[in-house]
């Protein structure tokens, strides 16, 4: 599993963590995992990911926002420190 895939799932836990708890859908900043997010899209790969990591299928929409990332302590909390993934362009410079 790429470092992209492996961030990605982490994303999807918080997401399925987020919507059990009646919080909106976390905001995708990253170029490169929003790649893999898009390279996994309705695959079985991507379905099983989903149930495994957020309990549930996971719908991918496109929001160009701004602003601060509400789940970064979220992320910290459980995984540590962002990786330089979150922080590269989609061919990963």
């Amino acid at each position: 599993m790429s470092t992209a895939t492996t961030e990605l799932g982490r994303f999807l836990t918080i997401t399925g963590q987020r919507f059990r708890t009646g919080q909106s859908a976390p905001e995708m900043f990253s170029p490169a995992v929003d790649k893999a997010w898009h390279e996994l899209l309705g695959t079985p790969a991507y379905a099983a990911l989903c149930l495994e990591t957020a309990g549930q299928p996971i719908h991918h929409v496109a929001n160009n926002g701004h602003g601060p990332i509400a789940w970064a302590a979220a992320y910290e909390a459980a995984y540590g420190p962002l990786p330089e993934i979150w922080f590269t362009d989609a061919a990963r410079f």
